[in-house]
């Protein structure tokens, strides 16, 4: 079945014209294969096969729409259950609880330190956030690096 969903897309990629198309069918094509490379046990060969049935991607495909949620259900579906992430999954993580921790921490901090309250707060909010930001790149960048090595990142991208 994986092998009949990559025929169907590489036949949908080389006959569009759209870009964005042809962008979003590679990037499938490209799991799939990343996903048939693995060495996977039956059952989740089974559990593959049996989504890419359930979803049936061949269906609907006048609709680009509907077919895009399909296929971003099966990348759902394959990374729980593979136990798989994406590039850069753990980066942008970091990064968004950093923003979001620095800036308050840099807001409490600001405050008292600043004989003008609304300039520390200001300027407390904005070095918070550059320090979060980085401190939180940097260790989802480690632990993207992790999953690298264990090779568990799902490669979408063309290799």
């Amino acid at each position: 079945m994986i092998n009949k969903t990559i025929l169907f897309l590489k036949n949908l990629a080389s006959t569009t014209k759209s870009k964005k198309e042809n962008k979003t069918y590679n990037r499938f094509i490209n799991m799939l294969n990343d996903i048939e490379r693995r060495d996977l046990t039956d059952i989740d060969k089974q559990a593959i096969e049996t989504e890419l049935a359930t979803i049936n991607p061949e269906i609907n495909t006048d609709d680009f729409k509907t077919l895009k949620k399909k296929l971003n259900a099966f990348m759902c579906f394959a990374k729980k259950k593979l136990n798989l992430t994406s590039e850069g999954h753990y980066m942008s993580l970091g990064m968004t609880f950093g923003l979001s921790i620095g800036m308050a921490l840099g807001m409490c901090f600001g405050i008292p330190f600043s004989e003008d309250k609304s300039l520390g707060v200001v300027f407390g909010m904005n070095i918070g956030m550059i320090i979060g930001m980085a401190l939180g790149m940097a260790i989802g960048a480690y632990k993207d690096q992790e999953d690298k090595k264990k090779d568990t990142i799902l490669n979408s991208k063309a290799s």
